[in-house]
């Protein structure tokens, strides 16, 4: 009987705590969206959490924004950035690291290799299937498409 209040003591904190300044506009498409920080060049409601209430705001208003939601807006922007964006300045490899790079792709060729000779001579390849874990056999298109596959990082990466 005592998780009974203990619930509804969590979920009114957690309720109250999820309180704040939202915005309710509408796209081009006709679509209503439900955001925490005020769309550029639109006209937006201002909706207050704790009460339900609406307030209207022009499209200049939703422009204004304070540092806190511009910092806001900056940071979700940055987040959204490719990898690439945010790696560091990378060194460039050791004799060490070549010297594995040439390996792995001299093993990678001659398992391209063998698997092009198998799909070339054998007329059906068992394969297990990654989903179910059983062995299947490849249908005709797969063998075709493993074999140009094959062919290709062949030609690119093994000389």
């Amino acid at each position: 009987m005592k998780i009974v209040p203990l619930f509804l003591l969590l979920a009114f904190v957690s309720f109250t705590a999820s309180a704040g300044k939202f915005y309710k506009w509408e796209d081009d498409d006709g679509v209503v969206h439900y955001t925490a920080i005020a769309p550029a060049h639109r006209a937006s409601e201002i909706i207050n959490t704790q009460s339900g209430e609406h307030k209207s705001s022009s499209s200049k208003q939703a422009n204004v924004k304070t540092e806190a939601e511009k910092k806001v807006a900056k940071d979700h922007a940055e987040q959204k950035r490719p990898a690439e964006q945010k790696k560091p300045k990378t060194t460039p490899p050791t004799e060490q690291e070549l010297a594995k790079n040439r390996e792995q792709t001299e093993k990678k060729c001659a398992i391209d290799r063998k698997n092009l000779e198998t799909l070339s001579t054998r007329p059906r390849v068992r394969i297990e299937d990654p989903d179910t874990k059983q062995l299947r056999y490849l249908s005709p298109e797969e063998i075709t498409s493993k074999k140009e596959r094959a062919k290709n990082n062949i030609d690119k990466f093994c000389s």
